[in-house]
């Protein structure tokens, strides 16, 4: 009997305790917020030039190449999208043809940056 009042002394005595220093914590993190705010998590995006946010990993595009406005793009018969093209003195003998890409993707301005290119 002696020994389970012993334990459930030292158990109250631990429950005490806790909330004891439990206030202590919640002030702490008031008077620091930057303390409490959760940190930003890494980004699955890249910056190149100019701060336009790319995809993290290379993605393959097909479709066809055309002079529209005085720039080459690639347009994407299936999304049915024109993507800019960041090489334009390499893809002009691509002209007309459906190619194959691989680069990332800028998200602001649609452009893809090009890793390779070939007939497809």
């Amino acid at each position: 009997m002696k020994e389970l009042l012993t334990r459930l002394l030292w158990a109250l005595v631990l429950v005490l305790m806790a909330f004891a220093f439990a206030p202590f914590d919640r002030a702490q993190e008031a008077r620091d917020p930057e303390a409490a705010a959760p940190k930003p998590q890494e980004s699955s995006l890249d910056l190149v030039s100019g701060g336009d946010p790319v995809t993290q990993e290379s993605l393959a595009f097909t479709g066809w190449v055309a002079r529209l406005r005085g720039q080459m793009v690639l347009k994407d018969p299936v999304a049915k999208l024109n993507y800019r093209l960041d090489k334009q003195s390499k893809i002009r003998r691509f002209v007309g043809r459906q190619v194959r890409v691989v680069g990332r993707l800028g998200l602001n301005s649609n452009t893809i940056y090009i890793e390779s290119i070939e007939p497809s």
